[in-house]
């Protein structure tokens, strides 16, 4: 009961071993036993709708705590048509805002995405839905997070309703059900004449496309740059596919280049980011339900890590389709190195650290392969391993890239003012809200 999620049991070894009589054992019911109350805040509804009516540039941000079913993702989706406002996926809520939604209005935080954070930054009217706002979403400096807008968040998580946890101290906490919440405020608006934010919905739609990160001489260039192929690849997925993606450097690739369609999984582990959890994930998703097409997407660093995992796959017959973004390098470390330390790389590649020949190891362990080398086999390369019966591994070579953007650079600076870094004039332009103090100098 309360805020759903996984579970770690440790049972300690004399506890395993213990010899039980299961009918003696006091059991848990759990019937009645919800920590929802919804009368308790019709009042914040109504608020909220109040404030509705006032707004010029509302938002809603979505997390990850929204995906406790597709129905309630479906009911989150229903309130953004219905309010005709534009809604923000973090990063463990890409398949439930999905890139294809009408109301979708691009990607947030750190590392943006498509949009460089205009649209989240502009509102003045923000409800945040299943998620805890942490610093990888607002920055170093919390305090200019959405600072132009009224601030509600939803949650089942009472701590994260407690001011003084949160990096962000919102204006109105509520503690509800996500789905519960949704169509409860559906019903307290359906007789309510919101305004039209048509144009409001235009210009973050603008931003959206104009700031895409994925641009197109990526797909021009000889040597494979992994923006345009992860932008392919989510062209070629089925609208049922399961992308499991690992961590650094290709997650941030993936999640600026991947466009969800509306009836996929995309899971990572963004928590801790753990190298290789992305092929772990991925036999745990086709064990689910392997009738979907289940991709792994993993970086050379990762592989390395559950390499032995190869044997699993072939001993059950897992049909999952590994593409590995081989850069050769710790991509996402290096850019560090060169941003923080000068350019002194050490133990991330090429020297100090080589992957090793994956499709020699595929072999050894009887798994079909292949390698895409340049851009013009990009194509054949991802329709190959997808429409391959049976498990396969795609050896990607991104020939030493590094270069993750758009990205904050220092944690002070505000997340709307990304690296590579607009023209003053640009910047000034996307602005409704004031810029800080400073922002012409690029002071923070």
């Amino acid at each position: 009961s309360g805020r759903p999620g996984p579970v770690l049991l440790d049972l300690p070894m004399d506890v395993q071993k213990a010899e039980i009589e299961p009918d003696n054992l006091v059991g848990f019911d759990n019937h009645g036993n919800t920590p929802f109350h919804l009368p308790l805040y019709r009042d914040q509804i109504r608020e909220y709708i109040h404030d509705l009516k006032r707004a010029e540039r509302p938002a809603i941000l979505v997390g990850g705590g929204a995906w406790k079913a597709r129905e309630q993702v479906r009911q989150i989706r229903k309130l953004g048509e219905r309010l005709g406002i534009p809604c923000f996926p973090t990063w463990n809520a890409l398949d439930a805002i999905t890139s294809d939604f009408e109301y979708y209005g691009g990607r947030i935080g750190t590392y943006g995405g498509a949009g460089r954070n205009f649209g989240i930054q502009n509102c003045d009217l923000l409800l945040a839905i299943g998620s805890r706002i942490s610093g990888r979403i607002t920055g170093g400096e919390p305090s200019t997070f959405a600072r132009g807008a009224k601030k509600y968040v939803v949650d089942v998580d009472e701590a994260l309703l407690q001011r003084k946890f949160q990096q962000v101290p919102f204006d109105v906490n509520i503690g509800c059900d996500a789905w519960l919440f949704c169509a409860t405020l559906r019903h307290e608006s359906k007789d309510v004449k919101t305004p039209d934010f048509s144009a409001w919905m235009q210009r973050v739609v603008e931003w959206k496309n104009k700031y895409d990160p994925v641009k197109p001489e990526f797909f021009q260039q000889e040597v494979i740059h992994p923006y345009a192929f992860i932008r392919t690849l989510s062209q070629k997925m089925e609208s049922t596919a399961v992308l499991v993606a690992d961590c650094g450097g290709n997650i941030v690739v993936c999640n600026h280049a991947f466009e969800t369609k509306w009836g996929q999984r995309y899971i990572t582990n963004n928590g801790n980011s753990p190298m290789g959890f992305s092929m772990c994930g991925a036999i745990g998703a086709w064990f689910a339900d392997p009738s979907r097409q289940v991709v792994c997407v993993i970086g050379d660093g990762g592989m390395s890590m559950n390499i032995q995992e190869l044997a699993t796959i072939k001993n059950y017959g897992i049909n999952i389709k590994i593409f590995i973004l081989n850069n050769h390098i710790y991509g996402i470390t290096k850019q560090y190195q060169e941003t923080n330390f000068g350019g002194r790389a050490e133990a991330c590649g090429p020297k100090g650290y080589n992957p090793p020949n994956f499709l020699r190891i595929a072999g050894a362990y009887g798994i079909v392969n292949i390698a895409v080398r340049n851009s013009s086999e990009v194509e054949h390369g991802i329709n190959a391993t997808l429409n391959y019966d049976g498990p396969m591994i795609c050896d990607v070579d991104c020939h030493e890239f590094h270069k993750y953007e758009p990205k904050i650079s220092g944690w002070k600076t505000p997340i709307e003012d990304m690296e590579p870094r607009l023209s003053r004039e640009e910047f000034r332009a996307n602005m409704i809200v004031e810029p800080l103090p400073g922002w012409e100098k690029g002071e923070y």
